[in-house]
């Protein structure tokens, strides 16, 4: 991704099917399904010259709204991505489309177990963020995953959800019943008052102990 928004391409449809393992020693990665990408004018694309097409699931707030859309839109997907290698879930399984574009419109994310690794959740969270601008670009999720690739990773990483998800954390102060996972979504707000933000100091990054 770092190399296709080298080159001012949005894929735009960046999603699990589309990144394709290959048998090679070491396994490596192929990004596929480029009929969608599209070429910005700096960092955005218009409204108008956007046409609706993608994967809801993964697509960005702005992408949903159909507000100018760009490369970090495809920081966000990667986000979700994330989530669903960490809880081995489809994201927002269970949620008609509309249900799901208004919650993430009106700022709700995902939920979180507080047993993910920490600074992996907080790289997620970051590319989650409601304005474009202040997602990271994949040159610098590069140097965070590098680093977390260079640290000893825990067995324990990889969690399945379980419906006690964020149960007794001050995200979750009631036990959350997965079954209604529109009740288990997270404001951006309230990760960002726990998280912190990867930029200026403040958002999303903070005391994960609590999530």
């Amino acid at each position: 991704m770092q190399q296709v928004h080298s080159k001012g391409l949005i894929h735009r449809d960046l999603k699990p099917s589309n990144c394709i393992i290959l048998d090679t020693s070491p396994p490596s990665v192929k990004l596929v399904d480029f009929g969608l990408a599209c070429t910005v004018h700096g960092e955005y694309m218009t409204a108008e010259e956007q046409d609706g097409a993608g994967t809801p699931a993964y697509q960005a707030p702005e992408v949903l709204k159909k507000e100018a859309c760009g490369l970090p839109s495809d920081v966000y997907s990667f986000g979700i991505i994330v989530w669903e290698l960490l809880s081995g879930r489809i994201p927002y399984e269970g949620i008609s489309l509309e249900e799901m574009k208004s919650a993430v419109i009106a700022g709700k994310r995902l939920p979180v177990r507080p047993t993910w690794n920490r600074d992996l959740v907080m790289m997620m969270i970051s590319c989650w963020e409601p304005e474009g601008q202040r997602r990271p670009t994949f040159s610098a999720l590069i140097a965070r995953i590098s680093a977390l690739i260079a640290e000893v990773v825990s067995p324990m990483l990889l969690w399945w959800m379980q419906p006690d998800l964020l149960a007794g954390t001050s995200i979750g102060a009631n036990a959350v019943n997965w079954s209604s996972l529109m009740d288990a979504l997270v404001p951006m707000t309230i990760m960002a008052g726990h998280v912190g933000s990867t930029t200026n100091g403040g958002g999303v990054l903070g005391n994960m102990e609590e999530l």
